[in-house]
């Protein structure tokens, strides 16, 4: 017998040892790393050593020839660095990061290094201890002088014995990793080929047996995994699942038992409708009794609004009459009226013209006077022009004294006018408010004639009405009888519904397996749309189930998580379905709203069923066709 390893022990070895085999190769790449860094910052500080030999020679020469303490203090300062900085390369510190130096090359340029710079180092402190100018002082600098040089070349054969220090181990690790990559390779190699004999081999086949299981062959079997135990468990779980498409028939046909109850629930209400309908037919008879009382009474209402209607009308004219008469009166008095008022005007204009002549006169007077006092100068000569003049003025008084007498006689004319025109307009005033009353008794009588005219019509229209009634009382009757004929047309026809319900589940059980809905990996571009199809579908015949119901729908809400959803976001399948992806998120905000609409309203079924023909079967429609194009695509 084959022993079988569990997947998770399988699996968790090759991760254990891939795992190990990493962490041992990182551990080594950081130490190979670390020590890397090491030697970049020794390379760096032994470059800086080449340039502090160079800078403590400048800072000496510059302190022979200016020797002052802060002179002398900067160049001990630079060979007291050097000093520290050239036994920290070798021994190691951790304030400048540096380990300790381990190569025998690097050692031995090290100590030609050492070797030289302790001399020098001896000389730079003796020439700060002495005196600038002594013989002792010139003997150290001369020292200097001659062994600066030497100096910075061992301090560069330093620097380049660490690069080529750094070059080796740069060559060690890349050796190292590709080592270790091919033992990786090798490794995964050889997992892979474990894995691939004892779980993919057995894995495909599985696969491909439940592709036919998805493709309708239902005669597939599975056979066990010499190795793997999950694999076996697979083969089992299998077998079980034919069981549960098995139950999944049997629920259906529990389903299309629920039908035929549903079908005997609707013979009830049918048989309930045909008791209502007989009563129907007693109301409608009772209605055209009544109607027909109504009519007769109406019929006498009428007439008696007739001749009420007729009694007014000759008031009306009558009135009609007087208030024609005071209008006649209304305008010759203001005739009159307007007659005076012409007369009083023409007075005043001869009074202008009156003014006028006495103007004139005066005017002659003056002329007259002019003229005498003319002849009176003149002497005898104007005697005759003087007998002139007097009569001039003579004829001007007179003038006068008629246009006095005009005057004094057009007042009284205008005195008169003005009285007569008070009184006309006083006598017009009074036919005006004689005529006012007249017309408003006419308007009134006209209104109540139009409103008994008007009620003469409504009683007209309500007597016509109560025939229409007693007509559509009839037609009720008769509507009755056609009633319980298409109710008993129904009740046969679910009578034949339940015969197919009964064909169904008889078909159903001709099956032992069903189709369960597949996850989205196990489909292709063929098979989705169907399924697609069906399963929304289903969720709108949930969805309708709890409209007609007036409830909440226990359907998925969110767009993303349905088949179609998690369609439109994967990359293979997204293009067969993006045209409607807007129609499928709006679908399925429709339950939110829907619960929305059902709180806040109350809708009673003929709202609900309207909401249902208005906002979801339009987009259903659309998705639903949409998705049938994808299947005969």
């Amino acid at each position: 017998m084959k022993s079988r390893f569990s997947l998770g022990t399988f699996l968790g070895l090759s991760f254990f040892s891939a795992i190990l085999i990493q962490v041992l190769g990182i551990l080594l790449v950081l130490h190979l790393f670390s020590y890397q860094s090491h030697l970049s910052v020794a390379l760096n500080i032994s470059g800086r050593q080449r340039m502090l030999t160079q800078k403590l020679t400048k800072e000496i020469f510059i302190y022979v020839k200016n020797p002052t303490p802060e002179a002398r203090e900067r160049f001990l300062k630079s060979a007291e660095l050097f000093n520290r900085s050239l036994y920290a390369l070798r021994n190691g510190s951790e304030e400048m990061m540096l380990a300790r130096l381990t190569d025998a090359r690097a050692i031995r340029k090290w100590k030609e290094c050492e070797e030289v710079w302790k001399k020098f180092y001896y000389h730079v402190q003796e020439l700060a201890r002495t005196t600038p100018g002594t013989p002792e002082f010139e003997r150290h600098l001369t020292y200097i002088r001659e062994h600066n040089l030497e100096v910075l070349q061992k301090a560069h054969a330093f620097v380049l014995a660490l690069q080529s220090l750094s070059l080796r181990r740069i060559r060690y690790t890349e050796i190292f990793l590709g080592a270790f990559l091919l033992v990786a390779i090798i490794g995964a190699s050889g997992s892979f080929l474990l894995v691939k004999r004892w779980f993919l081999g057995p894995f495909t086949r599985f696969v491909f047996g439940f592709e036919k299981m998805a493709s309708g062959d239902l005669t597939v079997e599975f056979e066990e995994a010499p190795r793997i135990r999950e694999i076996q468990i697979l083969s089992l779980a299998a077998r079980r699942l034919r069981t549960a498409f098995g139950e999944a028939f049997a629920t259906i046909r529990a389903q299309t038992d629920l039908q035929k109850a549903t079908s005997g629930i609707i013979q009830e209400a049918i048989s309930r409708v045909a008791q209502e309908t007989t009563r129907t037919d007693e109301l409608a008879t009772q209605v055209a009794n009544i109607s027909r009382s109504v009519q007769e009474a109406l019929e006498l209402t009428t007439h008696s609004a007739r001749e009420l209607s007729q009694a007014i009308n000759e008031i009306s004219e009558n009135v009609t009459v007087a208030a024609q008469a005071s209008e006649e009166a209304r305008n010759k008095a203001e005739a009159a009226d307007a007659a005076m008022k012409g007369l009083s005007e023409r007075t005043r204009e001869v009074d202008v013209v009156v003014q006028t002549i006495k103007e004139i006169t005066e005017q002659t007077k003056l002329l007259a006077l002019n003229a005498t006092i003319e002849a009176a100068r003149a002497g005898e000569a104007g005697k005759g022009f003087a007998v002139v003049a007097n009569e001039v003025k003579e004829l001007a008084k007179q003038t006068e004294e008629a246009t006095e007498r005009i005057t004094r006689v057009m007042e009284n004319i205008r005195s008169g006018a003005e009285e007569t025109a008070e009184a006309v307009t006083e006598i017009s005033s009074a036919v005006a408010d004689l005529s006012d009353r007249a017309a408003a008794i006419a308007s009134a009588v006209e209104e109540q004639t139009a409103v008994v005219n008007d009620l003469t019509h409504r009683i007209e229209d309500v007597s016509g009405e109560a025939i229409e009634l007693s007509k559509v009382s009839d037609d009720l009757a008769h509507s009755g009888k056609a009633l319980d004929r298409a109710v008993s047309q129904v009740q046969a026809s679910l009578e034949a519904l339940d015969d197919t319900v009964k064909s169904s589940h008889e078909t159903i059980q001709l099956f032992r397996l069903g189709q369960k809905p597949a996850e989205l990996f196990t489909l292709d571009e063929k098979t989705l749309p169907k399924v697609v199809l069906l399963g929304h579908r289903g969720w709108a015949a949930r969805f309708i189930e709890a409209v007609l119901r007036g409830r909440a729908p226990a359907v998925e809400r969110d767009a993303r998580r349905c088949l179609l959803g998690r369609a439109l976001s994967h990359p293979r399948f997204s293009p067969l379905f993006r045209e409607i992806e807007e129609d499928h998120a709006r679908l399925h905000s429709l339950v939110s709203e829907w619960e929305r609409y059902l709180r806040e309203n109350q809708p009673d079924p003929m709202e609900r069923i309207n909401w249902f023909k208005e906002r979801l079967r339009p987009l259903l429609d659309r998705i639903c066709g949409y998705v049938k194009t994808r299947v005969s695509a």
